[in-house]
C-alpha cells in the first residue's frame, strides 16, 4: 500500500513537566521541565515489551530513533535518514502506509534533583491518542488522551521521583471515521 498523503504527520507528542514545590518563590519558568529534547522513537511493530517495560530505565532502545519534539513519526525518521525525504522527487509514493498503521512509541528519559510536591505533565499536542506510562506505571490511557491536538495536563506528583524518571508515550494513529447512515442526520 502506498502513502498518498503524510498519514504519519497524525502522530506527534510536544510535552513538558511542570514541578511545584511547597512554598516555592521561584518563578514559574524555573518550574518548568521543557521535554523537548532527548527523545527516542520506535514502532510498536518492530519493538518488544510494552508500557511497564519501556518506561525503566533498564530498557534497551538500541535501534531506536532519536528526535526532538514536537515532531511526527515521519519527520523523525526522515531526519534520521530511516526515510527519504518525501517532498523530493516521487518519494512520497514510496512510503507504504503500513509502517504508520501502527503506534509508535517516544520514550524520554530525565533526571529531577527532588521529587515535587506538585508535578505534572502537560502535553500540548498529541496526536491522534495515546497511553502515557511513567516510571513503570500506567499514568493514562487512550479513553483518557485523544483527540486531534488538544492540550492533556495530567498529576504524576505520586510517580515522580528524584533521580532519573522515564517517560514512554504510545501514540496511536486516528482511527477510520465512523460513518454515519444518512438517513439519521436530522435537517435543521
Amino acid at each position: 500500500m502506498k502513502l498518498t498523503h503524510a498519514r504519519s504527520s497524525w502522530m506527534v507528542l510536544s510535552v513538558t513537566v511542570a514541578l511545584g514545590c511547597a512554598h516555592s518563590v521561584l518563578p514559574p519558568a524555573a518550574r518548568t521541565l521543557p521535554l523537548d529534547r532527548g527523545w527516542k522513537i520506535q514502532s510498536s511493530a518492530i519493538t518488544s515489551g510494552g508500557g511497564h517495560e519501556i518506561s525503566r530505565a533498564q530498557f534497551d532502545t538500541a535501534g531506536w530513533h532519536p528526535t526532538p519534539v514536537p515532531s511526527t513519526v515521519l519527520a523523525a525518521l526522515v531526519r534520521n535518514g530511516a526515510v527519504e525525504d518525501p517532498f523530493a522527487g516521487r518519494n512520497l509514493e514510496t512510503i507504504s502506509a503500513e509502517r504508520f498503521a501502527v503506534p509508535w512509541w517516544y520514550r524520554n528519559e530525565f533526571t529531577l534533583e527532588a521529587a515535587p510536591s506538585d508535578g505534572r505533565l502537560l502535553f500540548e499536542g498529541i496526536n491522534y491518542s495515546a497511553e502515557i506510562w511513567l516510571n513503570g506505571q500506567r499514568v493514562a490511557g487512550r479513553d483518557d488522551i485523544s483527540g486531534a491536538f488538544r492540550v492533556f495536563e495530567l498529576d504524576v506528583t505520586r510517580r515522580l521521583r528524584a533521580g532519573a524518571n522515564v517517560l514512554a508515550v504510545e501514540v496511536f494513529p486516528p482511527r477510520p471515521a465512523t460513518r454515519w447512515p444518512f438517513s439519521q442526520i436530522s435537517a435543521l
